[in-house]
């Protein structure tokens, strides 16, 4: 750990904080921590195997950060996790879940691995610029991509962590706002 991260650290959480942090860094940008919360090795044993590695997710971020998302094949700016087609029906009903922010996306790896597995659902887990979901000032455009990757899904599930939170509900908000419910499932 460098000592300038121990600064910082140390300015906002004083003494109180004894437990070393490893930030995963990302670009310098103004205004912003040029770090992210990286995922426990469990979560990144959880995470597909073609998310695993670090500089997949940064070309999600970039993809992000250059407007390319919604452009480019729906893999790289998501990391998605498939149920089990031995187990599970095709299910009409997925989940995406915006991270909170500054938190790695392979994170929630454990939470969706959970979901897609034991309860047959197929799961999407956008991958922001920054991790940061709800720095957009419009709907993401998530629900597009989501429906790409699996276009059996009918209805989503939003749902997210934190701030990521506040992403889902400006993606439900701007469906709501042009009519387009028959995507909204909770």
């Amino acid at each position: 750990m460098t000592s300038n991260h121990n600064n910082i650290v140390n300015s906002y959480f004083g003494d109180l904080i004894d437990i070393p942090v490893y930030p995963r860094l990302l670009h310098e940008t103004s205004g912003f921590p040029n770090y992210t919360s990286p995922p426990t090795s469990n979560a990144i044993c959880l995470t597909p195997e073609n998310y695993r590695l670090d500089n997949i997710i940064h070309a999600g971020r970039k993809a992000d950060a250059d407007g390319l998302c919604n452009s480019l094949d729906p893999n790289t700016c998501q990391i998605l996790f498939h149920p089990d087609e031995q187990r599970f029906e095709t299910s009409k009903i997925g989940v995406i879940f915006y991270g909170g922010a500054f938190v790695d996306p392979r994170a929630y790896s454990p939470l969706a691995v959970d979901l897609a597995k034991d309860y047959g659902l197929p799961v999407t887990i956008p991958i922001f610029n920054r991790d940061l979901a709800s720095y957009q000032i419009c709907e993401s455009g998530r629900v597009r991509l989501a429906s790409l990757a699996f276009p059996h899904v009918e209805k989503w599930i939003f749902a997210g962590h934190s701030m990521g939170g506040t992403a889902a509900v400006k993606d439900v908000a701007s469906l709501l706002e042009r009519n387009e419910t028959e995507k909204i499932g909770g």
